[in-house]
C-alpha cells in the first residue's frame, strides 16, 4: 500500500456514532464518517491512504462513474 493510493471497499456496518465499518481486502477496517453522507450496508466506497503507519484512510465523496 502507498499513500494516496485509492481503494474501494464495502460497507459492512454502520455504527451509531456515525462511523463506519469497511471490507477492505479481507480485513475489516473502522473508519470515522466525517461528513453528512450517510452510508448503508453493502454500499461500495473508495477509501484513500492518507497515512502508512499507522494505516489510515480518507472516505472520498461517491462518484457513480467510478464504480
Amino acid at each position: 500500500m502507498n499513500l494516496h493510493e485509492i481503494y474501494k471497499a464495502k460497507v459492512v456496518e454502520v455504527l451509531e456514532d456515525g462511523s463506519i465499518i469497511l471490507s477492505f481486502q479481507g480485513s475489516l477496517i473502522r473508519v470515522v464518517n466525517q461528513s453528512s453522507k450517510r452510508y448503508k450496508n453493502e454500499e461500495l466506497v473508495r477509501v484513500q491512504v492518507t497515512k502508512i503507519r499507522p494505516l489510515e484512510f480518507k472516505l472520498l465523496q461517491q462518484n457513480p462513474s467510478v464504480f
